[in-house]
C-alpha cells in the first residue's frame, strides 16, 4: 500500500483543457464542502481519476472512478469505483480495505458504514492478517471490535494447512478463529473433520470442541476434545479418544501425538489390539516409523507369539526384540522369562537377563534361577552367573536340582552340535532320594551321562549311604537313574548306627539301579568289604571283613542279599564283642553328613559349602 496523499493533478501540467478545468473546479468545490462538513469520523477522499457530484434533496452523492483512495482515521479504502453518500461508502472493483498497517481485506464489492465502522465485502473476499489468510465469498468485518464473520464457506490458511467451514468468526484482536458446520483441517499429513473448531493464530493451536475424526495416512483418530499445534505438529486428544487403523485399534483416557517423532502416547488405561495380540498399560508410547513400543505401569502383552507383563516393557515389532526394566514376565510357545531387566530378540533368540532371573524351557522341562543369564535360544545355549545359580531338570517323576557359581550349556565342539551342561565351582545337587556335592559337573545330553569331578560325594537312602571317589559318573535311562560309576578310590559307606558302618572299597565300583532302587554293585580292583551281620532279631552278631580282586553285591529292596567273589577272597568273620570297629574302617573312610544338603535351599546357601 502507499501513503495516502491527495493526488496532485497539476504535476507535470502546463495548460489545462476543458475537462481538466472542470475536474479542478470539482476538487476545489468538493474540498471546500468537505472542509466545512467533515467531522473526526468522516470518510475522506484522497485520490481519484474522474469524479462527479449530484444532489438529491439535501444529500450530496459523490461518484469516484479510477484508482480511488479514501481514508477514515487509520483505515484506508482503495477501489476502481466508489460512491460516497452521508458517510456511507459503496465500492466496486479490486476493493482493498486496510486497517492500520497489519490487516488487509480484498474483495470485489464493499458496503461500509462510516458511522458504525462496519464493513460488508463480497466476491472473492480475502482477509490477510500477518501470516493468516481468510478466503470467503461474503464477509462482515467490524473495524471497532476487529471481528470478521462469514456465513458462506470460508477457508483460513496457515502455511500448508487450511481450515475450512460453512460459518465462522475471526477475532483479530485475540488471534482467535472459530469455525462451525462441516469443519475441516486439510494438511499434507492429515485431514480433520468436525462440527466446531477453534484456532489461535498466535499459538498455532487448533482446538477440537465437538466430536472429531482425524484421518492420518490409513488410520483414524476419534476424539470429542483436544488440541493440535500446526507449528510443532503436536496434538493432545483427551475426549474419549480412539485410534483405528487397518491392523490396529487403540484407546486411552488421553492420546498425544508428536509429529516430528511420529510418536503416539496413550495415557491412562491404555489399550491396543492388533490381530490376535493385545497390550495394556497405564501408558503406551508407540513410534510409527520404527514400530517400537514402550509400556509403562502395569503393562501386559498377550498374543500368539508373545506374552509379557511388568512395570516397564519395550517391544520392537520389526526386530521382535523384547526388553524390560523392573520385574517382568515374558513367555512364548517354548519358554518363560522372569527378571528385573530383560532384553530378548525373538528373531535371533538372543537374550540378556539380569537380577532375580527365572527362565524355563517349557518343552525340555528345564528351568534356571540366577542373577544373570545370557541366552541363545536358537543354539539352545546359556550361561548363568553371579551368586548361586540353580538349574532344575525334570527327570521322570523326579527333578534334579543343580546349583553352582556358574552354569553353562554349550556345544561340545564346532563339529559336534550336541550339547553339554557344565557347572562349576562348588556344585551341589539335590533330589528327593539323592544328594551330591563336587567341584565341577558336566552332563552330556547325547549319552545322558553326568560327570562329577573334584572330590564328588553322593548320598542316598535318606543320607544313610555315602558314595565317594575321585570321579563319579551317573547314567540316566528313560529319564531315570540307571547306573552310578565310581572311578578311583571308590568308596561306599552305609551307616548302621553312630559307630557301625557297612563299607565297600575298590578301584572302580558300578552301582546298578532298577526303578530307582539299587539291585547290583560291581566292585573291580582291590575290592574290600566290611559288612555288619545281624540275626533274625536284627541284633548285630559280628563283622564280615573280605578282600578280593572283584566282587558283586546283590540287593533286594535296598538290602544286601548276597556277596559273590570272582576269586577266593581273604578275610574273616569277627564276633561283635571282639571287633575293633575303628580299626576295621577302610583306608578311604571319611564320613561327611555335615556336607550333605538336607533340603533344597541348602544347595543355594553360600555358607553351607564344604571346606
Amino acid at each position: 500500500m502507499y501513503n495516502p496523499k491527495v493526488k496532485n493533478i497539476h504535476k507535470n501540467s502546463k495548460t489545462l483543457n476543458l475537462r481538466q478545468a472542470v475536474g479542478v473546479l470539482f476538487i476545489l468545490f468538493t474540498t471546500l464542502n468537505i472542509s466545512l462538513a467533515q467531522t473526526k469520523n468522516s470518510i475522506i477522499i484522497d485520490r481519484w481519476n474522474t469524479a462527479s457530484r449530484t444532489q438529491i434533496n439535501d444529500t450530496w452523492i459523490d461518484t469516484l472512478k479510477g484508482q480511488v483512495l479514501l481514508h477514515q482515521g487509520d483505515n484506508f479504502f482503495e477501489c476502481d469505483t466508489a460512491v460516497l453518500q452521508n458517510n456511507q461508502l459503496q465500492a466496486w472493483g479490486k476493493v482493498i480495505l486496510q486497517q492500520k498497517d497489519s490487516l488487509w481485506v480484498y474483495g470485489n464489492q464493499l458496503n461500509y458504514n462510516g458511522d458504525t465502522k462496519k464493513a460488508y465485502l463480497q466476491g472473492e473476499v480475502v482477509l490477510v492478517n500477518k501470516q493468516q489468510k481468510l478466503f470467503t465469498e461474503q464477509l462482515d468485518y467490524d473495524l471497532n471490535t476487529k471481528l470478521a464473520t462469514f456465513n458462506t464457506k470460508g477457508t483460513m490458511t496457515e502455511g500448508k494447512t487450511a481450515m475450512i467451514s460453512d460459518r465462522g468468526v475471526y477475532d483479530v484482536n485475540l488471534d482467535q478463529a472459530r469455525f462451525y458446520s462441516n469443519v475441516q483441517i486439510q494438511d499434507p499429513e492429515f485431514l480433520v473433520k468436525t462440527d466446531s473448531l477453534y484456532f489461535n493464530s498466535k499459538s498455532k493451536e487448533a482446538q477440537f470442541v465437538s466430536p472429531t475424526i482425524i484421518q492420518y495416512k490409513d488410520s483414524k483418530i476419534y476424539t470429542e476434545s483436544g488440541i493440535y499445534n500446526i507449528s510443532n505438529r503436536q496434538a493432545v486428544f483427551d475426549g474419549k479418544p480412539q485410534y483405528l487403523s487397518p491392523t490396529q485399534k487403540a484407546k486411552a483416557r488421553k492420546i498425544t501425538y508428536n509429529g516430528d517423532l511420529q510418536a503416539f502416547n496413550l495415557i491412562g488405561d491404555a489399550f491396543i489390539e492388533e490381530k490376535n495380540q493385545t497390550a495394556q498399560a497405564d501408558s503406551i508410547v508407540y513410534f510409527e516409523k520404527s514400530e517400537k513400543a514402550q509400556f509403562f505401569g502395569k503393562a501386559s502383552l498377550k498374543g500368539e507369539q508373545i506374552n509379557a507383563r511388568g512395570d516397564t516393557l519395550y517391544y520392537d515389532k520389526k526386530t521382535k526384540t523384547f526388553s524390560s526394566v523392573g520385574p517382568s514376565v515374558f513367555s512364548d510357545s517354548t519358554q518363560i522369562i522372569q527378571a528385573e531387566e530383560t532384553i530378548f530378540d525373538q528373531n535371533t533368540g538372543m537374550g540378556k537377563l539380569k537380577r532375580n532371573v527365572f527362565w524355563q524351557d517349557t518343552v525340555q522341562k528345564v528351568s534356571i534361577r540366577t542373577q544373570n543369564l545370557d541366552l541363545d535360544k536358537t543354539k539352545k545355549e546359556f550361561r548363568a552367573y553371579g551368586g548361586r545359580n540353580l538349574i532344575a531338570i525334570a527327570s521322570g517323576s523326579d527333578t534334579i536340582y543343580i546349583a553352582a557359581d556358574t552354569l553353562r550349556r554349550e556345544s561340545i565342539s564346532t563339529a559336534d552340535s550336541s550339547k553339554i551342561l557344565r557347572a562349576y565351582p562348588d556344585v551341589r545337587v539335590w533330589m528327593k532320594d539323592m544328594q551330591l556335592v563336587c567341584d565341577s559337573l558336566a552332563f552330556a545330553e547325547k549319552d545322558s551321562i553326568f560327570r562329577f569331578l573334584g572330590r564328588p560325594i553322593m548320598w542316598y537312602d535318606s543320607g544313610r549311604t555315602q558314595l565317594a571317589s575321585d570321579t563319579l559318573f551317573m547314567y540316566a535311562k528313560n529319564k531315570k537313574l540307571d547306573k552310578i560309576h565310581l572311578q578311583q578310590n571308590a568308596t561306599v559307606l552305609s551307616q548302621k548306627d553312630s559307630i557301625f558302618f557297612d563299607q565297600v572299597f575298590g578301584r572302580t565300583i558300578y552301582s546298578h539301579f532298577e526303578d530307582g532302587k539299587i539291585n547290583l554293585m560291581e566292585v573291580i580292583g582291590n575290592a574290600e568289604t566290611v559288612y555288619y551281620a545281624q540275626d533274625d532279631n536284627k541284633a548285630y552278631i559280628g563283622v564280615n571283613h573280605k578282600l578280593g580282586a572283584r566282587m558283586n553285591l546283590h540287593f533286594l529292596d535296598k538290602k544286601l542279599q548276597q556277596i559273590r567273589f570272582y576269586t577266593q577272597p581273604e578275610g574273616k568273620f569277627i564276633p561283635i564283642q571282639t571287633a575293633d570297629h575303628l580299626g576295621l574302617r577302610i583306608k578311604t573312610f571319611q564320613w561327611h553328613p555335615d556336607w550333605r544338603p538336607l533340603i533344597l535351599s541348602d544347595i543355594l546357601d553360600p555358607s553351607k559349602h564344604r571346606e
